[in-house]
């Protein structure tokens, strides 16, 4: 059985076209369209490669995750040119690339020429082109042969919430580019769309039986989530995987139908994994911030692969095909773009109902599945620096971490108590007693035990932690607008004496003798670390340099000795009572995680 199962992709969107070295190298060609097809001409004597993020072929994964053999290309081309085909490596961190062959073809109009990949263990196959004549390029694919193959009805579930310019702009996008195409995709793809802000109605989508939304209350990710799961569950049509997805984000149609044909062709040994799709910036469409992610042992979520790669390099192309050892205690996929298979979701459950922020790490953590990750599946996201939000970052990730921890087990040696504590500290050291207050509620929710995430407090939270989340405002209205023009992320050396003073004195909010600093200083926004810039200040802004906004933050030693007094009692508490809230929670967890539990939580 043969089946193409990659497509030539080109850039559509203004962003994309500037950085069309994730698509090929070389010239930049011209866009042009035919049949509403978009085609790609290159001038004479060109010389293009397309061993890519997005049209390089993973031959190392597909041959791992799959039988598949006798890999083909096929380009729709007229012009005269010269065709290599190329195997490409990383070794000992240079890029490696052979010349298996090389073939001259001529025509006057569009014709499609096939050539045989080489059969070989290269990490990435690919194809160069150098033009002898204007050379224009329709379209182009890879196809391969295959033993066998799964029945595969794949749902995509996005939960959206006052998001409508992205999720309907998406869901048009995929019923032009594969539902109603003639791929056998189209078949096989369902779209379940979960409206937490009850905003769209059924007329904002193309009427087709395969698309279906939701009407959901605002129970967050989790809940959108949750529902999403459920009704994906109970379709006519029998869903085998569901592909989770946010609503805010940038995608290609190619995407999806990659993964689908993954999931096809999916060797038995891996069909129970999560295909994790890539997270790209939206503000610099080159970059990767992370396809598998890792809660290290702070408490922190940083990339399996360490720094953020830059897809218009080759080397960075080759690094992301690299299998890396997958830590099933610390790893998980996040639900920007996760596949689940759907027998998972039977056997394992539903989410935690923690409405944002560690559903998905926690079912990560809980399920243990092993993850595929592919070049070329991914989305755009905005970058998390842009949408810092405190009562997010501090109050819902720490909780939630809590929660995680005690429902599941996992994250035994992740010192959660001791992020919270040190986010809580931090923050008053600061002066910054808002946040320290998001991280001290963080842990008293915690305390409330399961009862409390079993009933729907999401909004409620939100509305008042929201309360506590300062507000950014123009530079120029605190008098100065120098202030914060410098770097407020590159701090001094303290000196001894002064460390010594810091500590000793909590940055002289404990006692005091001598006068604090009365000049302003300038400190990043969102909770970034810089002591020097913060020692014994009487007032700081917090600087936003992207758009020149920042807040006021006032040395307040009465807020501090209060914050103090309740911290002190919560730790008391959690010293004590910590152990029966976390069995407390595993006797409910089964319960928790069941359709009968979210089906009384979504309709209450």
């Amino acid at each position: 059985m043969r089946e193409v199962i990659q497509n030539l992709v080109f850039p559509k969107e203004e962003m994309l076209k500037e950085h069309y070295t994730l698509y090929y190298r070389g010239v930049r060609g011209v866009d042009y369209y035919q049949n509403q097809t978009l085609c790609v001409g290159f001038p004479k004597f060109s010389h293009v490669g397309f061993n890519t993020y997005f049209n390089g072929f993973s031959n190392r994964k597909w041959k791992k995750y799959t039988d598949v053999s006798n890999v083909e290309l096929a380009l729709r081309i007229k012009g005269e040119f010269s065709l290599k085909l190329i195997g490409c490596n990383l070794v000992n961190g240079s890029t490696d690339i052979k010349v298996y062959s090389e073939a001259i073809f001529r025509s006057s109009s569009f014709e499609e020429i096939t050539a045989i990949m080489p059969d070989t263990d290269d990490m990435m196959l690919g194809f160069e082109i150098e033009t002898l004549s204007d050379c224009i390029i329709q379209s182009g694919h890879y196809s391969g042969e295959f033993a066998s193959d799964n029945h595969t009805n794949l749902a995509l579930s996005s939960t959206t919430c006052h998001k409508e310019k992205y999720i309907t702009r998406n869901i048009r996008l995929l019923y032009d580019e594969l539902l109603c195409s003639g791929d056998e995709v189209a078949k096989h793809l369902f779209i379940h769309v979960v409206d937490n802000g009850n905003t769209l109605t059924e007329q904002n989508f193309p009427s087709d039986h395969r698309i279906f939304l939701h009407p959901n209350k605002n129970t967050g990710g989790a809940g959108g989530f949750a529902r999403g799961m459920i009704e994906c569950m109970h379709q006519k049509e029998p869903i085998t995987n569901v592909l989770l997805m946010d609503d805010d984000v940038n995608m290609q149609s190619e995407s999806i139908r990659k993964t689908y044909y993954l999931l096809k062709h999916l060797k038995e040994e891996y069909q129970k994994n999560f295909i994790s799709g890539a997270m790209l910036y939206m503000e610099n469409v080159e970059i990767q911030k992370e396809d598998i992610g890792m809660v290290s042992k702070d408490g922190h979520f940083i990339p399996l692969k360490g720094e953020e790669l830059n897809h218009e390099l080759l080397s960075d192309n080759l690094y992301n095909e690299k299998e890396f050892p997958v830590d099933d205690d610390h790893n998980y996929a996040a639900w920007w773009y996760c596949c689940i298979p759907m027998d998972t979701i039977k056997e394992k459950g539903l989410p935690v109902p923690v409405f944002v922020r560690g559903d998905d790490i926690e079912y990560g953590l809980r399920c243990k599945p092993g993850f595929i990750t592919m070049n070329g599946i991914c989305v755009w996201h905005m970058g998390f620096t842009g949408k810092y939000n405190a009562a997010m970052d501090f109050y819902q990730v720490n909780r939630n971490l809590l929660v995680d921890h005690a429902i599941s087990g996992v994250m035994n040696d992740v010192n959660i108590i001791g992020k919270a504590t040190k986010d809580f500290r931090d923050a008053l050291i600061r002066l910054d007693y808002d946040t320290a207050e998001l991280c001290l509620r963080a842990i008293e929710d915690y305390l409330k035990g399961p009862s409390y995430i079993m009933e729907d407090h999401g909004e409620e939270i939100l509305k008042s932690n929201s309360e506590l989340v300062h507000k950014m405002e123009p530079l120029a209205k605190f008098g100065n607008p120098d202030i914060g023009l410098g770097d407020p992320d590159i701090d001094g050396n303290r000196t001894f004496i002064q460390k010594v003073i810091s500590k000793i004195t909590r940055n002289g909010h404990r006692f005091w003798i001598g006068r604090y600093r009365k000049d302003i200083n300038s400190i990043p926004y969102n909770g970034v670390w810089t002591p020097e810039r913060i020692y014994l200040r009487e007032r700081l802004i917090a600087v936003n340099l992207d758009n020149r906004t920042g807040y006021m933050l006032l040395r307040d030693r009465a807020r501090y000795k209060v914050l103090m007094k309740r911290f002190k009692k919560a730790i008391d508490s959690y010293k004590k009572s910590n152990a029966s809230i976390i069995e407390d929670y595993r006797k409910m967890k089964n319960e928790i995680y069941s359709e009968d539990f979210w089906q009384r939580y979504l309709n209450d």
